[in-house]
């Protein structure tokens, strides 16, 4: 059997993907295609495909309608999908066999909603991944001398973060920040990530979600996500501060065994977690790091993937069918074109209205937060 992931070349997210599916499964021939070569590429009956390059609705129908013929199963990256769900990943559900997803509750959606099978395993949510080929190291918690940290973007669509971000720089504490914006974070390379985590003892995982969607105002899907960096603190036997993480008991994740909870995150919440013991602290990241340890193994991925490989091929290939084929509109490429290519002059994105809709709904979300803040 064939594992065929098609993607642009430069796309970090495949491959790692292949790297870990080549230590996983030597004997599939996990190989990395773009979306031109598949055409070309000898493929066989019971292959399987997983594409991560988003495009125009008629060019994935075009590749689905391709596969299916001969009999494969195609399926598409949904990750990170939910805030983008109703405007543009929702044209796509008909033409897939199955999807992968960043996390739980992505997966569960999909499968739930949708009856689309779905895999999501945390292995795939660490930029990171060198613990695969190195011994894992948890290094001594003595030598944690920085408090806190927050690996990733800090922007004012995330309101915990900013909140996070001024009651640190106002605070005494240690702490730092690593992420793209170098005028308040230090950039780190991946194969940094580990080393430098291993030096603090708390990592902060702000759970709410930016609304980055296009249009909609529905923030329902999005509120909360289960952050891929909680797995990068654990494995580097950092102990998470999270102040809400949804599913993380149907991970195993456990408050107080593995990580910790605040109700905010500002000074006084920053000071009750620094005052806890730091004999609980030592076992508490030894806790986080034997437990990530474990479930970022390719022993765990093997069985995992094992299952939902042995459902997807037992499914009698009918619920794609089950699907109404919708042809997207014009708001819906609109949406596609905005957020996905960055396009910001189209036909499409014209003849739909798409920026007075978005003219629209911004002032309305503006209007509802006055209203919220009054009541």
């Amino acid at each position: 059997m064939q594992f065929l992931i098609v993607s642009k070349k430069d796309c970090s997210h495949a491959k790692r993907y292949k790297d870990i599916f080549d230590i996983a499964f030597p004997l599939y021939r996990t190989i990395l295609l773009s979306s031109n070569q598949i055409y070309s590429h000898d493929i066989n009956p019971g292959d399987i495909v997983l594409c991560f390059e988003l495009d125009y609705f008629y060019k994935i129908k075009k590749l689905s309608d391709y596969l299916h013929k001969q009999n494969i199963k195609f399926g598409l990256f949904f990750g990170d999908s939910l805030q983008y769900y109703e405007q543009v990943y929702k044209q796509y559900c008909c033409l897939i066999d199955f999807s992968f997803t960043h996390w739980l509750g992505e997966s569960a959606f999909y499968e739930t909603l949708l009856g689309i099978p779905s895999f999501d395993h945390p292995i795939f949510q660490t930029n990171n991944i060198s613990h695969l080929f190195d011994k894992a190291k948890n290094r001594n918690f003595s030598e944690r001398l920085i408090s806190f940290v927050h690996l990733g973007l800090i922007d004012s669509r995330r309101s915990a973060r900013s909140e996070m971000f001024n009651s640190l720089k106002s605070s005494k504490f240690n702490y730092k920040l690593y992420g793209p914006q170098s005028s308040i974070c230090e950039y780190l390379e991946t194969n940094e990530i580990n080393q430098r985590l291993s030096k603090c003892i708390f990592g902060l995982v702000p759970g709410a979600a930016s609304s980055s969607n296009s249009l909609s105002l529905n923030n329902e899907f999005i509120r909360y996500q289960f952050k891929g960096k909680i797995w990068e603190y654990m494995i580097a036997g950092c102990i998470p501060i999270i102040d809400h993480a949804p599913l993380a008991n149907k991970l195993g994740l456990i408050e107080g065994i593995h990580f910790l909870s605040v109700s905010a995150f500002n000074i006084s919440e920053f000071k009750r977690v620094n005052n806890i013991n730091k004999d609980d602290l030592r076992e508490l990241s030894n806790n986080s790091f034997l437990f990530a340890k474990k479930k970022l193994s390719i022993k765990e991925f093997k069985y995992d993937f094992g299952i939902f490989l042995n459902n997807l091929n037992n499914q009698k290939q009918i619920s794609r069918r089950k699907l109404k084929f919708r042809k997207p509109k014009n708001i819906d490429i609109a949406c596609f074109q905005y957020s996905f290519l960055r396009k910001r002059f189209s036909l499409e994105l014209l003849i739909s209205f798409f920026y007075f809709r978005k003219i629209k709904n911004i002032i309305l979300s503006f209007l509802k937060n006055i209203k919220l803040k009054n009541f």
